[in-house]
């Protein structure tokens, strides 16, 4: 059972379509009634600078920490598929030294090696 900590990346172009709230709420009941984790924070991140040099809210970022890596995986997937978040939802972390990336898509969810 291994700790650790991840976080989601929900796209930004989504917003309106995704309840924030209702997205919070989902993960923080995921999480607890399993004993796997919690939802420690969010916020905006920023994308690249436009044209003008502003920097625009570019994903919605959830921060998470889990007690069980694998079973909080499970439960964080699940919260965001019930929750009707869009595709293109990322989670990001680590798993044996290695970074990895999770893409909610339209066959479910994927995961590649990131460098």
């Amino acid at each position: 059972m291994a700790a650790g900590f991840l976080y989601v990346k929900v796209p930004e172009a989504s917003r309106g379509r995704t309840d924030q709230h209702r997205l919070h709420a989902a993960i923080e009941q995921a999480l607890a009634s399993s004993g796997a984790g919690s939802l420690v924070g969010w916020g905006a991140s920023v994308g690249e600078p436009d044209g003008r040099g502003l920097r625009r809210p570019a994903h919605h970022r959830l921060d998470v920490e889990v007690t069980d890596l694998a079973r909080g995986l499970a439960d964080l997937q699940q919260a965001l598929r019930l929750a009707e978040a869009p595709h293109g939802t990322e989670i990001h972390g680590h798993r044996a030294g290695a970074v990895f990336v999770q893409v909610w898509g339209p066959g479910g969810w994927s995961e590649t090696p990131h460098p």
